[in-house]
């Protein structure tokens, strides 16, 4: 039986890249169709959403284009790839370790929510800011205060944890709301390599709006 956070998380994909493809037409086909991926948490509460999503997509190529507001959708691959970049640091087993080196700063926003570590292998990044490990994650391990599967602001360089959003189709909703609102347009850098496209939102990085709590609008 398909659960009805899968069918939302769907219809949500959906209507983002319908918002894509009248914004930003010709980034749209940044979005990859889905390949075949397995992973381990795949029964745990709040993994739905994440599966929901990769049986439609795999994400978008690394680089600097960020087709989501300036961040780049990840795959199931892009994402574990992302994870294991932190395996160094956790400590603990499965899904319950984590990561607190003795120099992380790191706070919660909602402290009876989302914790307060450096990172948490139950994170699942479904978000990313191109070339930098800064997310937005599926939350499977959600303290007391939380919902499993909620969206949670995590990364190197974001030291206050947040719910951004209840769940995944949400997120997704609200990021084809602030496309449909005129905001996201495609700008050149120049770098050694050349011209080097990437998506810019108007009302600044999207990382920090979460964090300001100024995203999804209020």
């Amino acid at each position: 039986m398909t659960s009805i956070a899968a069918d939302d998380v769907r219809t949500a994909f959906e209507t983002l890249r319908q918002a894509i493809a009248a914004a930003l037409p010709a980034q749209v086909d940044e979005l990859r169709p889905p390949v075949s991926f397995e992973v381990p948490w795949r029964d745990q509460a709040g993994a739905e959403q994440v599966l929901a999503l990769w049986s439609l997509t795999s994400g978008q190529a690394d680089g600097m284009l960020g087709v989501c507001g300036g961040l780049r959708l990840l795959g199931p691959h892009d994402s574990e790839a992302e994870r294991a970049k932190w395996s160094d640091l956790l400590e603990g087993d499965g899904l319950a370790a984590e990561a607190r080196p003795a120099w992380d700063e790191s706070t919660s926003l909602d402290p009876d929510a989302v914790r307060a570590v450096y990172y948490a292998a139950g994170w699942i990044p479904v978000f990313c800011e191109p070339l930098e490990a800064n997310y937005l994650a599926v939350d499977l391990v959600p303290l007391a205060g939380g919902r499993a599967g909620q969206i949670v602001l995590c990364g190197r360089d974001e030291e206050s944890k947040c719910v951004v959003a209840p769940d995944l189709a949400s997120l997704l909703g609200a990021l084809a709301a602030d496309c449909r609102a005129g905001g996201w347009d495609l700008e050149t850098a120049e770098s050694r390599k050349g011209p080097l496209p990437y998506v810019a939102r108007a009302d600044g990085r999207l990382l920090s709006a979460c964090r300001d709590r100024n995203f999804p609008r209020p």
